[in-house]
């Protein structure tokens, strides 16, 4: 099955051949037998006396004469040829006719079995026949001319190229081929079964139709090949006693004539290829119309299936409860005047597979009295500029349907994807609603009723090439440009919301991009006498030309793009961008920014992208105290407070920016751009300027890039303190004409001289401030310059030289400028301290270590060795440099006594002073190791552990009061050959010498602890 038809009981047309023929033949003689075996005799006409059939003579029973007529359990056979008349009324069983003929003579022939009429004429001028089978037999009219009232009953009744004259009615399964009705038929089924008419050979109608039977039966009128007529003037029709029938299927049957057609049983009706020339109504549950031509208005009550077809008058669809309704699914249909839907289930109209047209100057509408469930238009085009108008309560779907004229539609439910509307369009819903990718080339006007939301750009984003009005009735949320993808702006946006407690205008909530673009003007702007903010997800401005007009809010909760493109928001207007708690922006420029307001809300660092006309002037607020909505502007004229600008500072007069707050007291930093700026010229000592709603206060500030940025901070007055607007300009602290600078060296050397200055100025004294330790050199210590001494117990390390310039300016005002100062670090000279080692010596004394302390700021050490004295090792003499603070020497032959020497150097300060040690000859001295006293004269030294082992450490304690720091350590084996030598700190008391590098043996070590040297063997295992 396609199309949601249902299954009828309906034969094929071989099936009905089949009938017809054998199966029938067979059927008949089963039923001749049955009659036979029930009748009690057979009367066979022999007409033998007269016509008359109630003269006895003329039948013959069982082969003699009768000696009388047929009873009513008799069956009777006529087949000579004869034509009988009654002379009364008569009532028999079972009852063949072939040949010959009847004459009723205003009587009734009562048949109560099996009837078979063939190639005979029946005439009357009165009487009927009555058939009322009740035992399931068969009747047959074939090749006869029938001149009387038929009522035949049976349960199957085969009627074949019979002329029917007076009104018939056949009930039970009739098969009708060839016939001619002259008046009235009516074709009643009453068994589970289905009845063929004109199905194999066309029966011809002169006169109504009436049908009817159970709801199990079904009758199938109309065949493949050829068409069937219902003339002028004439109707088919139910017959209201009997309207239960299952199915009617017509199929290639032409209704002639302009008589209203009505066919309001509960069947299921099935048109084939049908003709209706007049005005037809069908009421059933379902109803499946194919290839057929309506030339009259038409309405549809039903589960309606329609596809082929051709309206040429209006076309009322109805649906009812059930599969749903499809109109134009499989073929197209052709609709060539209004369409009127209704009813209370689904109507779909269209395919995926073609465009249905709806024609100029006609309509589809919502009949006004009459729901419809749910309208579905699919493909569906309406050509030409009627206006069309969808108003009901009902669901409407549209998919991929093209409107050419102006469109208003107000349901329920509202649905549309992929479609194009070409004028002005209104749509209005109340429940959850959906739209995707649709074109809209003029005016669209949305408008959201009730409590559930409606999502414009659903999957698919949305182009709008006309003015658009978002409009909120109710409480619930009208969603533009809802999902990701690119919804197109090229003219206006109206913003309607019924107040602040009812739904919302969201733009792009779950990631769709909203672009104001084209060459136009365009405005958002709020209907009259409405609330008309707006909220905006990702709004992209992209104007190759012109600006957007923002004539009511709009709020940014997530991103802003400025690509081209103005948007004016006039101060003091209406017309505000608010930027959310964390919404952001990109692209802001000098040919992109907002004209007027601004607003931010919550704490965030925050740059406002803000400008007038051809100036983009951003102002910056970085570490807000507090979450509060602050409003700012650029205006490119005097500030307007008539405050006078502090003392010593002076003002810009072309330029200032405005920033407003709520209640709630604000501290921030402040920043503005500077590019285009009208101060001219631009001072050397910007400073920026805070108008507290009293007062202006003076900010510090600094120049980075183009943006000019507070040190100190500003804070807002609360509203309901004092009511008004902040102000911000640029302006200056009065300054030195050279500028508020300071030159000099930046690293300096305890000890030395060095000048610091600033520019000049007449009438102008300078306060300087040194750091501890330094000095003034200089006669006139309150000039632009100075010599200073840096002291040689000056700080080490950064400090700061400052000058507070004083002066009289031209109006004779004394002002204190700021203090003008420089950073400098302070390096210490390159000390070292006393010479620490023996003060008496004699040649042949090895490896004696000479040492400094407190070494401060150097890099080398100078060491000068007097005759005598050789480096260690290396057997230098005279003038040695060493990178630590100790030498080792050895005593040689010559030596007589003599200074050693010793001063540092520093890349920063140079050579410090030198200091020396002199040592003299000893003639009672001891040239061996091996004789070395084992402590010191006045402290206590210990060596552990001992013996050693592995990788253990040699620790040696020192106790007692001592003001060495410093050991000299060298290790010497068993044969007197130097091992290893260490200078280490004493660490509380204490040194420790690596000992894993020592192999296992007897060792000698030599401590020297000042002027003094021990020795101490160790064990190392």
């Amino acid at each position: 099955m396609k199309n949601n038809q249902e299954v009828i009981f309906e034969t094929t047309k071989d099936q009905a051949q089949f009938y017809s023929k054998a199966y029938l033949s067979f059927l008949m003689f089963m039923l001749l037998g049955s009659f036979v075996a029930k009748a009690q005799n057979t009367y066979t006409w022999t007409g033998n006396v007269n016509s008359n059939w109630g003269t006895a003579g003329n039948w013959q029973v069982n082969g003699s004469t009768a000696t009388n007529t047929p009873g009513t359990a008799d069956e009777v056979v006529i087949n000579n040829g004869q034509t009988v008349t009654l002379g009364a009324s008569v009532t028999i069983t079972n009852f063949t006719l072939n040949t010959g003929g009847i004459n009723l003579n205003g009587f009734n022939l009562n048949i109560n079995e099996y009837a078979n009429f063939a190639n005979t004429t029946v005439n009357t001028t009165g009487g009927k026949i009555l058939i009322a089978n009740n035992n399931n037999n068969g009747v047959n009219f074939n090749n006869s001319v029938i001149n009387a009232e038929v009522e035949a009953t049976a349960y199957i009744l085969n009627v074949t190229g019979t002329n029917f004259y007076e009104t018939t009615k056949l009930v039970g399964r009739v098969l009708s081929n060839g016939n001619t009705y002259h008046k009235t038929v009516s074709f009643i089924i009453n068994y589970q079964t289905t009845a063929e008419i004109s199905r194999n050979t066309a029966d011809v109608f002169k006169d109504n139709i009436i049908i009817g039977g159970t709801n199990v039966s079904s009758l199938i009128l109309g065949g493949d090949s050829f068409t069937t007529y219902l003339p002028a003037g004439k109707t088919i029709t139910f017959d209201p006693l009997n309207n239960s029938l299952y199915s009617l299927s017509l199929r290639n049957f032409h209704q002639q004539g302009t008589t209203s057609q009505l066919l309001n049983g509960i069947a299921r009706y099935y048109l084939n290829s049908t003709t209706w020339d007049a005005p037809l109504e069908i009421d059933g549950s379902t109803i499946s119309v194919t290839s057929s031509t309506f030339n009259g208005a038409t309405k549809f009550f039903g589960n309606i299936f329609s596809n082929g077809n051709t309206y040429h008058q209006n076309i009322t669809l109805f649906t009812k409860p059930g599969l749903g309704s499809v109109v134009s699914q499989t073929t197209v249909d052709d609709f060539r005047e209004n369409i009127i839907v209704g009813g209370s289930h689904n109507l779909a109209i269209g395919s995926d597979n073609f465009t249905t047209t709806l024609l100029d100057t006609k309509t589809i509408t919502f009949d006004p009295t009459n729901a419809q469930y749910r309208l579905t238009l699919k493909n569906f085009h309406q050509v030409g500029n009627t206006s069309q108008t969808l108003n009901g309560n009902s669901r409407l779907t549209l998919i991929g349907t093209e409107w050419d004229a102006p469109l208003s539609v107000s349901v329920t439910e509202f649905s549309s994807t992929s479609s194009v509307f070409h004028q002005s369009t209104i749509l209005t819903c109340t429940a959850t609603s959906y739209n995707n990718g649709n074109t809209y080339h003029q005016d669209v006007e949305f408008i959201k009723n009730g409590h559930s939301p409606w999502y414009i750009g659903y999957n698919n984003p949305e182009i709008y090439n006309g003015n658009i009005t978002a409009r909120v009735n109710g409480y619930s949320n009208l969603f533009m440009a809802y999902s990701p993808g690119i919804n197109r702006f090229q003219n206006n946006i109206t913003l309607d919301r019924r107040g602040a407690s009812f739904g919302k205008i969201v733009f792009g909530a779950n990631g769709g991009q909203s672009i104001l673009e084209d060459n136009n003007v365009q405005n958002i702007q709020a209907a009259p006498g409405k609330l008309g903010d707006a909220e905006f997800h990702h709004l992209k401005l992209d104007k190759a030309s012109n600006d957007v007009n923002l004539l009511t809010n709009i709020t940014i909760v997530g991103q802003m793009e400025f690509v081209k493109g103005l948007m004016k928001a006039a101060p003091n207007s209406t017309g505000l961008v608010i930027f959310s708690n964390n919404a952001t922006y990109t692209g802001a420029s000098a040919t992109s920014y907002v004209s007027g307001w601004v607003q931010k809300q919550g704490n965030a660092d925050f740059i406002f992208p803000i400008g007038i006309d051809t100036q983009y002037r951003p102002l910056s607020m970085a570490s807000l105290s507090a979450s509060a909505p602050v409003t700012a502007y650029f205006v490119n004229a005097p500030e307007p407070t008539g405050v006078g600008a502090p003392k010593c500072a002076e003002l810009s007069s072309c330029e200032h920016w405005v920033v407003n707050s709520d209640n709630t007291a604000v501290t921030f930093t402040l920043g503005v751009n500077i590019d285009n700026t009208c101060v001219d010229p631009f001072p050397s000592n910007p400073s920026l300027f805070w108008f507290d709603k009293t007062q202006w206060n003076a900010l510090n500030a600094t120049v980075s890039g183009n943006m000019l940025t507070a040190t100190e901070t500003a804070t807002t007055v609360p509203n309901n303190v004092t009511s008004g607007n902040h102000y911000v300009t640029i302006g200056s602290k009065v300054s030195l004409p050279g500028g508020n600078t300071m030159t000099g060296s930046t690293s300096v050397c305890q000890g030395q001289t060095y000048i610091y200055s600033v520019p000049a100025q007449t009438n102008t004294a300078y306060s300087w401030k040194l750091p501890i330790g330094w000095s003034i050199a200089s006669t006139n210590q309150n000039s632009n310059q100075v010599t200073v001494t840096v002291g040689s117990n000056a700080q080490v390390g950064p400090q700061t030289v400052s000058v507070i310039p004083s002066t009289v300016t031209s109006s004779c005002e004394f002002c204190t400028l700021d203090p003008i100062t420089l950073d400098v670090t302070v390096n210490t000279l390159p000390n070292v301290g006393s010479i620490v080692g023996l003060t008496t010596a004699k040649a042949g004394q090895s490896n004696i270590t000479y040492s400094v302390t407190n070494t401060t700021g150097t890099n080398e050490f100078v060491w000068t060795l007097p005759t005598g004295v050789v480096e260690n090792g290396s057997g230098s003499t005279g003038t040695i440099t060493t990178t630590v603070p100790y030498i080792t020497v050895d005593f040689v032959t010559g030596f007589a006594g003599g200074n050693i020497n010793v001063y540092g150097t520093s890349t920063t300060c140079g050579n410090g002073p030198t200091v020396s040690m002199f040592v003299s000859l000893c003639t009672t001295c001891r040239a061996s190791n091996a004789t070395l006293p084992d402590n010191l004269k006045n402290n206590h030294l210990t060596v552990f552990p001992n013996p050693i082992m592995g990788s253990e450490k040699i620790k040696i304690q020192i106790e007692g009061q001592t003001e060495i720091s410093v050991v000299n350590v060298v290790i010497v084996d068993e044969k007197g050959a130097k091992v290893k030598s260490f200078v280490q700190e004493l660490q509380n008391g204490i040194v420790e010498i690596p000992g894993q590098s020592l192999a296992p043996g007897k060792y000698l070590l030599r401590i020297q602890v000042g002027s003094e040297i021990v020795g101490k063997k160790i064990l190392k295992y």
